[in-house]
Parts: structure tokens; sequence; C-alpha cells
């Protein structure tokens, strides 16, 4: 075991390091596609809005909506949620990598602690201050990755996420989009009234 903490303290700095180099990079790729998502579904978006303004002044249903939809735009949608979908693992990426910057800071506290007293343990001193500064060294690069990722995801990209999820969310509601099984499955609207 106290090989292993021994390696860990050679090491685990230079992992928390090449890591947050890593994360900043994915941060990166993650907030300029996903700011560049956001204009294209703002603009899909008000293209729709505004064929369907004008098929409200008809007599039209939601049928008919979703019908010009799949015809007019349902290749545009697809291609959009496409790229998201396709971007998105990126960020997903992104903030599960955020919690292993404070798991990384406390295994290098345990393995320091665990090298302070085992050093304490060998000379039959009070306190041994082996390893204790690498406990404290990787807590604080641990802790300060984490905060620091976490902080660019709260105010950079999980807006522009939460913004895009609820657009789609909303815009499939407004236009009573179906999901491919949901439209094999529905029955046909003949235009008459149910027998």
């Amino acid at each position: 075991m106290l090989t292993i903490c021994k390696i860990l303290a050679a090491v685990l700095n230079w992992m928390i390091l090449a890591l947050g180099c890593f994360e900043l990079g994915l941060w990166f790729l993650s907030f300029w596609n996903l700011k560049k998502l956001k204009p294209r579904f703002d603009q899909l978006n008000r293209e729709i809005r505004s064929v369907s303004g004008a098929q409200r002044t008809g007599n039209f249903g939601v049928r008919d909506r979703v019908i010009l939809l799949r015809e007019k735009d349902w290749e545009e949608y697809t291609a959009f949620r496409k790229d998201y979908q396709k971007h998105i693992g990126s960020y997903d990426t992104f903030t599960s990598l955020i919690q292993i910057f404070t798991l990384l800071g406390i295994l290098g506290t345990v393995a320091g602690l665990y090298i302070a007293l085992h050093a304490t343990m060998e000379t039959g001193e009070s306190l041994s201050y082996a390893g204790i500064g690498f406990a404290l060294s990787s807590t604080v690069y641990g802790i300060i990755g984490a905060v620091v990722f976490k902080a660019l995801d709260i105010f950079t990209t999980a807006p522009i996420v939460g913004y895009i999820d609820d657009g789609i969310d909303l815009f499939e509601k407004d236009y009573g989009v179906l999901n491919d099984e949901a439209r094999r499955s529905a029955p046909a609207d003949d235009g008459e009234g149910a027998p």
C-alpha cells in the first residue's frame, strides 16, 4: 500500500494538472459548438413560427401544421437535432469529468496522510510531515479544478444547453411534432369525426 501511495505522490498532482488542461479544451469545444447551435435553433424556430402563424389564419388544425412541418422543415429540424446530439457528447464528458477533480484531490489527501502516518510509525516521532505537503497540494489542486470548471459550466455552457433543451421541448409541443414511433403508430386522421 505504501508503494502505491508513493507512486501517487509522484504523479497525482501532474495528473490533476493534465486533466485540467484536457478539461479546459473540452469546455472550449463544448462552448464553441453550443454557441454556434443556439442562433441556428433560433432561426429554425423563427421560420417555423412564421409559417405556423400564417397557417393559423386559415382553417388548419394541429395535424395540418405537423404535415407542413414534416414536408417543409422536418429535414432541417432533424439535421439540427443530429448536430446537437453530436455536440452534446463533448459537453456531457466535460460535466462528468468535473467530479473527477474532487475525487482525485481526496485520493491525494488519503495517500499523503497514509505516507505521513507510515513515516511516523517507522521513526517513532509524534508526527512526521512526510506526505502532508502532498496531501494538501493534491486537495487544493483537485478542489480548485472542480470549482473553476463547475463555475465555467454554470455561467457559460449550462445556460445554452438549458435554452436549447427547453426550446426543443416547446418546439415539439407547439407544433405537435411526434417522434418516429409515435408517428407510425398514430391513427390516420382523414378529417372525419370518430365513427
